[in-house]
């Protein structure tokens, strides 16, 4: 094990696996999101938190078609099958559901009632799932910058928590390399440091191919592409083309919703029937539906009606 930690002298085979171990005396969170600023040691805990961002929903019930975005929920929920419980049904509408958090979110929809509230702009919604769509809405917009790191977040306090990381890091591992930012405990392993690793040649590989600026770190230049995505809406610029119909968009994200047109996927899912939606804004306009109780539905938009001869008009102007 010729990997030994400075600090505990705990050895290790690999040198990822001693670079893990040194967060459990620095505090450090390399994993940060960048839609609500937490931070996470393990890549693993960072996945599984931003699929409540996203929507994921990668584990599904074989049994009933249900989908989870964690393995702890579904195999929860996998023991309400084994132990043949009886579904938790709403009082109502014909509705069953296996936990109890799903049916009090479900009831929210007759009652009215909107506990979910965004901190960006005081936002309020049914369904926490709903809000964390929404949240994504703010992820564009980030104006506060990290001086030494350059991530950037939607609040202050999300940076002022993110600051934190920095401060630990620098009173346990106060000698820091002026060319990485890594941080040693003693003087003698920063000079092994820079006397050992490669990252100090002056090369900086990672390069914008939009403009030419070169960082040397790959989340230098994913922030650098953020601030340019947004820089495009105010210049018009229109970059990303569809390589199928040639249309062209100011933000790759566009274009990868556009996409959905020609591919046919369906990523965005009614967590109340199950129906599923290329765009988030079709499935917010398909969630009224089991909202306001209006039951005819636009299969082009998503769009939803009380009455019959309503949608038969606006689909007319498809």
């Amino acid at each position: 094990r010729p990997y030994a930690c400075e600090l505990c002298r705990r050895r290790f085979t690999r040198h990822d696996y001693l670079q893990k171990h040194m967060r459990s005396h620095t505090g450090e969170k390399p994993y940060c999101c960048e839609v609500c600023g937490h931070g996470f040691k393990r890549c693993g805990n960072f996945k599984r938190h931003q699929r409540m961002h996203t929507g994921e929903k990668p584990y599904r019930c074989d049994l009933c078609g249900r989908r989870f975005s964690q393995c702890s929920n579904y195999k929860r929920h996998q023991c309400h099958h084994s132990a043949g419980e009886e579904p938790l049904s709403c009082s109502s509408c014909p509705q069953a559901f296996s936990q109890c958090s799903s049916l009090k979110d479900h009831r929210h929809m007759h009652t009215g009632e909107k506990p979910y509230r965004c901190e960006v702009c005081d936002l309020h919604f049914s369904h926490r799932s709903i809000l964390w769509s929404h949240r994504r809405t703010h992820a564009e917009l980030q104006p506060y910058v990290c001086e030494l790191c350059q991530r950037r977040f939607v609040r202050s306090d999300y940076l002022q928590k993110h600051m934190c990381i920095h401060t630990y890091k620098r009173t346990v591992t106060p000698y820091r390399c002026e060319q990485c930012g890594r941080g040693f405990s003693q003087s003698g392993s920063l000079e092994r440091h820079r006397l050992r690793e490669h990252l100090h040649t002056g090369e900086k590989p990672y390069r914008c191919e939009a403009c030419g600026q070169a960082f040397m770190r790959a989340f230098s230049l994913k922030n650098h592409l953020t601030l340019k995505r947004h820089q495009g809406i105010h210049t018009g610029e229109r970059p990303y083309v569809c390589e199928v119909c040639n249309r062209s968009f100011a933000r790759d994200t566009t274009l990868k919703s556009h996409r959905r047109v020609h591919t046919g996927e369906k990523p965005f899912r009614c967590e109340v029937c199950d129906r599923a939606f290329s765009h988030p804004t079709t499935l917010k306009n398909h969630q009224y539906v089991h909202m306001q109780g209006k039951q005819h539905q636009c299969d082009v938009c998503g769009k939803a009606f009380s009455r019959a001869t309503t949608l038969r008009k606006h689909e007319q102007t498809h």
